[in-house]
């Protein structure tokens, strides 16, 4: 179980650096566009955001459940915590069921990547 969390976590990485460069690069950018072209990357950087902050947590997460001796235990817990703060608990109950949408959370978030990188193309392509 161990060596699966240590591979979301290692892809987990690689994917939030690839996020914050696409939507560094976007801002940077952004004062070189058009009122119209300029609401656009502006959305899907929002969005880039969102899903950065949603897998950094994830990535919080799994760090914490690496470092815990007992695997179970650590993620009863998180929920336990989630449910006092009144958030809704991850759907999976065991470890491969919320890998497999963490591994949902990661397409999503590299569709948005391929987004934000074609319209930024799109509209420097164009001028």
């Amino acid at each position: 179980m161990k060596a699966e969390l240590q591979q979301a976590l290692r892809g987990l990485r690689i994917e939030l650096l690839l996020l914050g460069l696409a939507l560094a690069l976007g801002l940077l950018l952004l004062p070189q566009l058009g009122a119209g072209a300029r609401a656009a990357v502006l959305l899907s950087a929002l969005l880039l955001a969102y899903l950065a902050l949603r897998l950094g947590l994830d990535a919080w997460v799994l760090r914490r459940w690496l470092r815990a001796p007992d695997l179970p235990q650590a993620m009863q817990a998180f929920d336990q915590r989630l449910a006092r703060l009144r958030l809704r608990p991850a759907s999976g109950r065991n470890l491969a069921e919320r890998l497999q949408g963490l591994a949902r959370w990661r397409l999503r978030a590299l569709c948005a990547l391929a987004l934000h990188c074609a319209l930024l193309g799109l509209f420097f392509g164009s001028a």
